[in-house]
């Protein structure tokens, strides 16, 4: 069956998994709010340190993979896409070095010739996932950078998933032949579509 073929899986499987850290980041974040609680009222107490540090490093992990992984699929899906409707050799040879964003804007109207929407909701949540990983990816240290806060890798997360969701959903309208390629097989629907 034509969804089950290994190429697309990837973006399946890395879907999943930055769906399920994202929901560990809201449970880790309910932590750290509790955490922080606590050591307000007693902060002379090391065990809610140590729970605050604990709920904090678990929900910058989660984060972090929520965050890359919702980046690696739909890297990996806008890829597969052009190399299944034009070809592996022209992909790589002229596709394979740009950015996420210039692969999502460029990718379908090759293939479709028509553009995609580069002016809709989606398509802005990919461009902040876009510099949400590469500012993990890429990571400079110095003082005031919030990138590794709690709260702005909570609120990325949250993004990163949300850009998941749009941009599968606004493929699924560009291009209805791909609809098999963006369902699960046990049709549980969109890959990219919350649960």
């Amino acid at each position: 069956m034509m969804s089950d073929d290994p190429r697309i899986i990837a973006s399946k499987v890395y879907s999943s998994i930055a769906m399920i850290a994202q929901r560990n980041v809201a449970d880790r974040m309910g932590k750290l709010r509790d955490a922080r609680t606590a050591i307000s009222q007693d902060p002379s107490r090391t065990e809610n340190i140590d729970k605050w540090a604990a709920a904090h490093n678990e929900l910058v992990r989660e984060a972090c993979v929520a965050i890359v992984f919702a980046a690696a699929a739909l890297e990996s899906y806008i890829y597969d896409y052009g190399a299944r409707r034009r070809s592996d050799t022209f992909m790589k040879k002229y596709v394979d070095k740009l950015d996420i964003v210039a692969k999502w804007a460029l990718v379908p109207e090759l293939v479709a010739g028509k553009p995609f929407s580069t002016d809709r909701q989606g398509f802005a949540l990919l461009r902040d996932l876009a510099s949400a990983r590469n500012q993990l990816i890429h990571f400079k240290s110095g003082p005031g950078r919030e990138t590794m806060s709690a709260d702005w890798l909570a609120e990325k997360a949250e993004l990163a998933v949300q850009a998941l969701h749009a941009m599968i959903k606004d493929m699924a309208s560009f291009d209805p032949e791909e609809l098999p390629w963006l369902q699960f097989s046990d049709g549980r629907g969109l890959w990219g579509a919350p649960p």
